[in-house]
């Protein structure tokens, strides 16, 4: 009940909010959750795993990202299938990502600048690891959808994810059509 109070009135302050201001308060949010589970030594297990999964929905617009990984196979689809290749992609995503996130603290990431364009927009992020030998710069892409700027990209130097995974997909569905690709997400899932 206090999650769906707090997502709700996230959404509304997130309508006023720049593009780099949405992701600062995103990352403080991820940093809130990781500071409750590490008191009580849990950084990393499913329950805390999952809160950041959940918290990320707020930010980052996973039917977007799936229509841009998908690529011209998306309109292909039945809205069952776009439904199941979306779903997988973003628990690919999440087991990819969120673990990631669970490491982050608020000295390694520096967001550096931003541009709109429309409703669209990039922020420039600089993020260093933990041990500060390499930093990896990430750009953000941000579409505004019914007043809230949503993540729909992230560009890891120089590469986009949703690019990267729609030559990826493109190729296994050429070989293998849709049944094929779906059965290599489920197995990736797996690993």
């Amino acid at each position: 009940m206090i999650r769906a109070i707090f997502v709700c009135l996230t959404g509304v302050l997130l309508a006023d909010l720049q593009p780099l201001e949405v992701l600062e308060k995103a990352l403080d949010e991820l940093l809130v959750i990781n500071s409750r589970f590490s008191s009580s030594n849990q950084i990393g297990s499913d329950a805390h795993l999952n809160e950041l999964f959940e918290a990320g929905k707020v930010y980052f617009d996973f039917e977007e990202m799936a229509r841009r990984s998908f690529g011209k196979i998306w309109s292909l689809l039945s809205e069952e299938q776009k439904k199941e290749a979306q779903v997988l992609l973003t628990e690919i995503l999440a087991r990819s990502y969120i673990g990631k996130i669970a490491k982050v603290s608020r000295n390694s990431v520096k967001f550096l600048s931003q541009s709109l364009a429309g409703n669209k927009a990039e922020v420039r992020s600089e993020v260093t690891d933990s041990d500060l030998s390499q930093k990896a710069i990430l750009i953000y892409r941000l579409k505004k959808t019914n007043s809230d700027w949503r993540v729909y990209d992230v560009i890891i130097d120089n590469v986009s994810l949703t690019a990267n995974y729609r030559s990826e997909f493109a190729a296994i569905y050429d070989k293998k059509g849709y049944e094929g690709l779906i059965k290599e997400l489920r197995q990736k899932l797996k690993k």
